[in-house]
């Protein structure tokens, strides 16, 4: 294979990548790729991390992915991979920036030259959140120095700049239960470590109930919102999260939880581990790592399902990342990252359908911009409320 047909090749997977079009095996050979040296990273990192202007669409018709993906396999079976050199940024501008703009519509017909429109600067959400005691006092973790809460009855709190850990005292027990609860507001995100050493990450408005100690047989909480578990292992204490009417039972694992009360199901995703969700109907199902369970809010019927997990645990990844979903599905968890609100011209552009891959912590503009490159719908943001139009032809 001739070097110039490599990188061809690369740019087909980098590109479908950015569109969040790879699938698991795609995507652990672009991932030996970044592995080879700092400059592949720091070069997928820069064009993932920006929207770049359409100069040729004419570029995407001359894609075929699926040859290019079959000549890279043959390529890492072979002899070690060459270092790609400059030649390779000709590749990008001809056919990763197109890709990466266009989204869900590389091989259509109808494409529009790409026009830009300033918007306004929308920040990313950050690391903030209201920790709750169980007296009721609301506590401002952003507005409290490192280490300055005081002890809970029976743990000690220990508070960093994106991180609170409760650490269970052994000398003092509560005669009751302590609750305490961690709210991240829209626009935010929070990390919590339970006192028995698991390990709670909290995407923007969520909210975690917890115990301050885990006294009994069982470790239970309550979640309302999307948060990703590490469970601390304790064979003889099972850990339970309750979300929107789903029960998860688990050992010691790593699964993500959407239970967002706008949305029409709770998602449980499972990363590593085995784990148990069941209904309060009596329905019940067992996970393997891969498979996604989902209780539907309207009917009660409890499905699963094998996922790349990958796309329900980006958001953990610092990427928005989603293929072939509906607009408005996408546009859900912009309105909690960015602390925006959107409204539709027409109901129908609810239904459109895109993929995207893009750095969370940017502000929000590329991702609009992704959306806009299509030519059928334009965006427009005023005083954080974003309008979802028809483009006018």
């Amino acid at each position: 294979m001739s070097l110039e047909k490599y990188h061809f090749d690369i740019a087909a997977l980098v590109g479908k990548s950015l569109a969040g079009q790879l699938n698991q095996e795609e995507q652990s050979v672009l991932d030996g790729w970044l592995a080879e040296s700092e400059e592949n990273r720091e070069w997928y990192a820069q064009i993932s991390a920006e929207p770049f202007k359409l100069k040729k669409l004419e570029a995407l018709k001359q894609i075929d992915s699926k040859s290019a993906w079959a000549g890279l396999k043959k390529k890492q079976r072979g002899k070690k991979q060459r270092r790609l050199m400059p030649v390779w940024i000709k590749y990008a501008a001809a056919v990763i920036l197109p890709i990466a703009i266009v989204m869900g519509y590389l091989f259509s017909d109808n494409l529009n030259v790409f026009k830009r429109n300033e918007l306004p600067e929308i920040s990313p959400g950050f690391s903030q959140a209201t920790l709750v005691l169980d007296n009721g006092k609301a506590i401002r973790l952003n507005d409290i120095e490192e280490n300055a809460l005081r002890v809970e009855t029976g743990a000690e709190l220990k508070l960093s700049e994106k991180h609170l850990a409760y650490e269970q005292l052994k000398t003092e027990k509560a005669a009751k239960p302590v609750y305490n609860q961690l709210i991240v507001p829209r626009g935010g995100e929070y990390v919590l470590t339970l006192s028995d050493g698991t390990e709670v990450s909290l995407n923007a408005d969520s909210r975690l109930r917890f115990p301050v100690n885990f006294e009994g047989n069982i470790r239970k909480v309550e979640l309302e919102g999307e948060a990703y578990f590490k469970v601390a292992h304790n064979k003889a204490k099972p850990f339970i999260v309750n979300a929107g009417g789903m029960d998860v039972r688990v050992l010691g694992t790593e699964f993500n939880i959407s239970a967002y009360k706008d949305e029409p199901a709770v998602y449980t995703t499972l990363v590593n581990g085995s784990v148990s969700a069941s209904t309060a109907d009596g329905e019940s199902t067992i996970l393997v790592p891969g498979e996604q369970a989902a209780l539907e809010i309207r009917s009660g019927r409890l499905t699963k399902q094998t996922v790349d997990v990958s796309f329900a645990t980006a958001w953990r990844n610092g990427r928005i990342r989603f293929r072939d979903r509906p607009l408005d599905e996408i546009m859900s968890n912009v309105e909690r990252w960015y602390d925006v609100k959107v409204i539709y011209e027409d109901d129908d552009l609810r239904k459109m359908t895109f993929g995207c891959n893009l750095d969370r912590y940017s502000n929000i503009e590329p991702l609009l911009k992704v959306f806009e490159a299509n030519g059928l719908l334009t965006m427009s943001i005023n005083d954080r409320v974003i309008t979802v139009r028809h483009a006018s032809h």
